[in-house]
C-alpha cells in the first residue's frame, strides 16, 4: 500500500532515523507505527488488567453496609442540623 506523508517537523524524523539505524525513510516509518502500536497495546491490556473481577463486587455489596434505618436517621440529623 502506497502511502503519501507530509512531515510538521522533519528534523524529527531525521533525528530518528539517526537513532534506529534504518536506512530507508520506508523503515523509519514501520518502525515508529510498530513501537505506537505496542504501547497502545499494551496500554489496553493495563486498562483491562485494573479491572476488579465481577465477584469482588458480587462480596462487596452482597451484604448491607448499613444497618436498618441508618440512612434515614442520617438524613433527619442534617436537616436538624440545617435549621441552626
Amino acid at each position: 500500500m502506497s502511502v503519501t506523508i507530509e512531515l510538521s517537523n522533519p528534523i524529527n524524523f531525521i533525528r530518528v532515523k539517526s537513532l534506529t539505524g534504518a536506512r530507508t525513510d520506508e523503515a523509519v516509518i514501520e518502525l515508529v507505527l510498530e513501537e505506537y502500536l505496542k504501547d497502545h497495546k499494551s496500554f489496553e491490556e493495563k486498562l483491562v488488567m485494573s479491572d476488579l473481577p465481577d465477584e469482588y463486587w458480587d462480596d462487596l455489596f452482597s451484604e448491607p453496609m448499613l444497618p436498618n434505618n441508618a440512612g434515614s436517621q442520617a438524613v433527619i440529623d442534617e436537616r436538624n442540623e440545617a435549621r441552626f
